[in-house]
C-alpha cells in the first residue's frame, strides 16, 4: 500500500499542501470524490473555508463524525481521504487506511519509550508510529 504522509512542525503549511492536493485529485477523475477530515468542526469549517471550489465532489467532515454512514453509497474506488491533523483525532476507522489517503499532522507530543518493548506496545496503540 502507499500513503502520503507528512509529519511536521506547527504553520509549515501542511493544510495548504492538503488542499491543492484535493483540487488535483478532483481534477483527475470526474468521479473522484475527496472526503477531508479535520480533528474538530471548527478545523472542517476552516479548511472549507479556505477551499477555492464549491465542489460536490468534495466533502469537509470532523473526525468525531460517523464517517462510514457519510461513506455509504459512494464507489470506493473513487474515495480518497484526505486527513488534517490526524494526531489529534479522538476516533479512528479502518477505512482511513485505504491506499492512496493522504495523511498530514503535527505531532501531538514527542514519543519516548523505555525500551524495545515499551516502543512495540505502544505502536498498537498509537496509528502516528
Amino acid at each position: 500500500m502507499k500513503y502520503y504522509l507528512e509529519i511536521s512542525p506547527r504553520q509549515t503549511g501542511k493544510s495548504i499542501r492538503l488542499l491543492e492536493a484535493v483540487t488535483q485529485y478532483l481534477e483527475e477523475d470526474e468521479r473522484n470524490i475527496a472526503i477531508v477530515v479535520s480533528r474538530n468542526q471548527g478545523a472542517s469549517q476552516n479548511l472549507k473555508n479556505k477551499f477555492d471550489q464549491n465542489s460536490l465532489r468534495s466533502i469537509f467532515v470532523s473526525s468525531s463524525f460517523n464517517i462510514k454512514e457519510k461513506i455509504e453509497g459512494y464507489d470506493l474506488r473513487y474515495l480518497r481521504f484526505f486527513l488534517d491533523e490526524f494526531d489529534f483525532y479522538s476516533n479512528y476507522y479502518d477505512i482511513f487506511l485505504k491506499e492512496n489517503n493522504y495523511f498530514v499532522t503535527t505531532p501531538k507530543f514527542q514519543r519516548k519509550f523505555k525500551n524495545q518493548k515499551d516502543f512495540e506496545e505502544q505502536i498498537k496503540k498509537d496509528l502516528l508510529l
